[in-house]
């Protein structure tokens, strides 16, 4: 895991710092010359107005036979990474190696960013700036999969006094987990904990996949508390409670669960927060196991 020295860049709160944040886009493709070109287009409609220097776009070929090579060279300034070993963590692996930005955008290329999703990016990257403000209010920061490996929140966090809840990526695989954790103890926080909240498969019943198994796998390979979020997990809300006590029968030291009085009429993820009478049969149903 790359960590820049010091005095590469400018305080993480500056306006120097926010005017020169630099993004890699890493895209994995293994035979994706029809859909490759789509990616493409769509990152490069939304980064088109930025600085300068601001944006990199690496195509890691992974062992293609046919043209993804030839379309991705076809684009100016995308830089092309070849990785002969097959597989997704091998291909991400060798995008990241060659990446310079501070953030690392991790795009599948049969996919598309959503109108928008730069601007929101980097807005949330700006609320670095306000980490000191809201410590005197919270008792815990949370990091989202989607800042997991946004590296400098995470460096500036480790300078924080107030416990952490680092989120896996949806595509995180557990070492680049431990690696981004990695960030926030180096800062010298030990208060942090991990938490397993479903990554992306080819499934598409649920939400995402829950990784059961990467509990107690993270247990045997670092000493901080594992948490897990099946309410995210699975994303509906009728499996939620059988995935938190398959969580809590692999070791989970806590759960995250959404519950809504009104799930229908809830502003977001309704579809997976509980009933309250959910909730407390779950807790009930744990009780009894657990006597």
């Amino acid at each position: 895991m790359r960590i820049p020295p010091p005095d590469r860049h400018p305080p993480v709160t500056s306006p120097a710092y926010r005017s020169t944040m630099r993004i890699s886009f890493v895209v994995p493709a293994y035979n994706e010359e029809t859909y490759l070109p789509d990616c493409l287009d769509s990152i490069l409609a939304q980064t088109r107005d930025l600085p300068a220097g601001s944006v990199e776009i690496i195509v890691v070929n992974n062992a293609s036979t046919d043209r993804t090579r030839e379309v991705a060279l076809s684009y100016p300034g995308v830089q092309v990474v070849d990785e002969p070993r097959k597989g997704l963590t091998h291909a991400r692996q060798a995008g990241f190696a060659a990446s310079t930005g501070e953030l690392i955008a991790n795009v599948d290329s049969d996919s598309r960013l959503t109108p928008g999703w730069v601007d929101v990016y980097k807005r949330q990257v700006m609320e670095i700036s306000q980490i000191e403000p809201m410590v005197p209010y919270i008792d815990c920061f949370q990091v989202g999969a989607r800042n997991m490996q946004n590296f400098n929140l995470l460096r500036e966090l480790g300078h924080a006094r107030t416990p952490v809840l680092l989120k896996r990526g949806i595509a995180a695989t557990i070492e680049e987990v431990l690696l981004s954790a990695e960030y926030i103890l180096s800062g010298g926080n030990y208060d942090l904990m991990l938490c397993e909240r479903g990554i992306r498969t080819y499934e598409t019943y649920t939400r995402n996949t829950m990784d059961i198994s990467a509990i107690p796998v993270l247990h045997k390979l670092t000493h901080l508390p594992v948490l897990a979020d099946p309410s995210h997990g699975v994303g509906i809300r009728d499996l939620v409670p059988p995935l938190a006590l398959a969580s809590v029968a692999a070791g989970a030291d806590g759960l995250l669960m959404e519950m809504h009085p009104n799930p229908d009429k809830a502003m977001s993820d309704g579809a997976q927060s509980l009933y309250p009478d959910q909730l407390t049969k779950l807790c009930l149903l744990y009780t009894s196991r657990c006597v």
